[in-house]
């Protein structure tokens, strides 16, 4: 799960700044359909499955983003529905800041999230497949190339979220847990990426509360930790 956040980190200067940096400028609209796009296409290459979002919307006064009803689709082999939707997901920082060694996000918020994490006997577990298509860029020279970057959130929101793991061995089951409200903060010099997920994370399983419960909810605590 970490692998698939760490995606979406990716994705998010190329939406805020869809030409290689640059300030957003111009036809707002234009832009947004770019921003789409570009999200589209780096989650739809890296995850290896059909990423979709409804709309992205721009605000360079108020230096918002904001990415409506994004959908990652399942691995070949799973159900059809979704194994990731987000209702929102809105970013508030300076679209220069993302670039920068130190990007800094004021606000961050998640609404209607709904991860739909499923394991087969023959195919495996949907959320492993995209983590593994996310893992294959590991090593790679090009990647470790890239800057360094700690990441400050200044204010991480995230809202309505349900996490649906559902096992089929003998028969079909799906366990649920819903998170209706977190808050944290990711502040001093920042963290790596990795890092900052993995505090996340780490709340995040505090709120779930499915800490040593077993079976279908432990595969959904080792899947969150990855």
């Amino acid at each position: 799960m970490r692998r698939l956040l760490l995606v979406l980190l990716i994705a998010l200067p190329a939406a805020a700044a869809p030409r290689g940096g640059a300030v957003m400028t111009g036809d707002t609209a234009r832009l947004e359909l770019v921003a789409k796009r570009g999200v589209e296409a780096v989650l739809s290459y890296v995850l290896e499955t059909t990423a979709k979002a409804g709309a992205v919307y721009l605000n360079q006064d108020d230096q918002v983003l904001e990415i409506k009803d994004l959908r990652i689709g399942n691995p070949k082999g799973f159900g059809d529905q979704d194994a990731l939707k987000f209702g929102s997901v809105r970013v508030e920082a300076d679209p220069k800041s993302l670039f920068s060694s130190k990007p800094v996000i004021r606000v961050m918020k998640v609404a209607g999230t709904e991860v739909n994490a499923e394991t087969t006997p023959w195919q495996g577990s949907n959320l492993k497949k995209l983590m593994d298509s996310a893992g294959r860029f590991k090593g790679n020279k090009l990647m470790e190339k890239l800057p360094k970057k700690k990441w400050v959130v200044e204010k991480g929101l995230l809202s309505d979220a349900t996490f649906n793991m559902t096992t089929e061995l003998l028969e079909r089951h799906t366990y649920q847990k819903k998170v209706e409200n977190m808050e944290m903060s990711i502040g001093g010099d920042g963290l790596p990426a990795d890092q900052a997920i993995g505090r996340v994370l780490e709340r995040l399983l505090q709120e779930l509360n499915i800490g040593g419960q077993g079976g279908a909810v432990d595969s959904l605590r080792r899947l969150l930790g990855k």
